[in-house]
Formats: C-alpha cells, sequence, structure tokens
C-alpha cells in the first residue's frame, strides 16, 4: 500500500499490534467480519455470536484500539489521495485522448478544405482553358476572316484589272 511507511509508523516493529505489516494484524485483515464456521469454536462461547475482529478487539487495551484506529483513518486518507490522484491521471489520460481527436479532426477539416479549394482551382482552370480555347478561335476566325478580306480585295482588284484590260 506505502511505498514508505508514514511517520506514524515508524517505531511500530517493536509493537505487532501498531505495525500493519505483522502477521497479526495480516491475520485480523483477512478475518475481519467474518464468522466462524459450525464446526470452529472459540476458547469463550459468548464470543462465537460476534465477528472474528470484535472478539479480538474485546481482549485488546484503549491505547492499542486508539492506534489501530488512527491507522485505519491513515489508511483511509491514504486511499482517498491514491484515489483522487488515480481519477486525476484518467482524466488528463481522457482529455489527452479528446485533445489528439480534436487534432485529427482539425487535420481532415484543413485537409478537406484543401480539396475543396483545389477542386475549385481546378474549375477556375478549366473554364480559362475553354476561354483561352475561344480567344484562340476567335483571333484565328478574326486572322482567317482578314485574310479573306484581303484575298477578296486582291481577287477584286485582279477582275477590275481584267475587266480594264479587256476594255
Amino acid at each position: 500500500m506505502w511505498a514508505t511507511p508514514p511517520l506514524a509508523l515508524i517505531g511500530a516493529e517493536e509493537r505487532p499490534d501498531l505495525n500493519p505489516w505483522s502477521p497479526a494484524h495480516a491475520a485480523r485483515r483477512s478475518c475481519k467480519g467474518k464468522k466462524l464456521d459450525s464446526d470452529e469454536q472459540r476458547a469463550d462461547p459468548a464470543l462465537d455470536e460476534m465477528p472474528l475482529d470484535q472478539g479480538l478487539n474485546s481482549h485488546r487495551s484503549a491505547p492499542e484500539l486508539d492506534a489501530d484506529l488512527e491507522l485505519r483513518e491513515l489508511c483511509a486518507h491514504h486511499e482517498a489521495l491514491e484515489l483522487r490522484a488515480y481519477i486525476e491521471l484518467h482524466e488528463m489520460q481522457e482529455l489527452d485522448a479528446l485533445m489528439e481527436i480534436l487534432a485529427d479532426l482539425e487535420l481532415d477539416t484543413d485537409v478537406q478544405r484543401a480539396h475543396h479549394q483545389l477542386q475549385g482551382l481546378e474549375a477556375a482552370l478549366e473554364v480559362f482553358a475553354d476561354l483561352e480555347l475561344d480567344a484562340d478561335r476567335k483571333q484565328r476566325a478574326h486572322q482567317d476572316l482578314q485574310e479573306l478580306r484581303t484575298a477578296q480585295e486582291i481577287g477584286t482588284d485582279l477582275v477590275l484589272d481584267g475587266d480594264l484590260e479587256q476594255e
């Protein structure tokens, strides 16, 4: 339970009733609240009806019981602190996991946004290419028209020259 015993327990090795690691204390913990089976019997039959730890406590002095109570309170306080630390650690782990999920979602959103922008750019590029083709066609058509007009003028000039020569 403890990595190092609390200050109240230093020196408890001399008093086995206060030492939580003593065999007597371990026996009390393992038997706590148990009743004897029907074939087992205590030295004092009046104790048969009470739980084992209560029977053991009736033969102990008040200072020993007070020390035991202090030890139990210390254990309960320590366990409460351990539980609080465990809960805080668990909450921090959950928070870290949620932050990772949020980062992944933001990354996914950024990727989706970039994909949509890329699609928009591709569509704009297609429109630009179509406009460029249209402009090239119009320019070629304009050049062709000018060439035709030039040819027509040349043809008209030739016809006029030919008519003049025939006259």
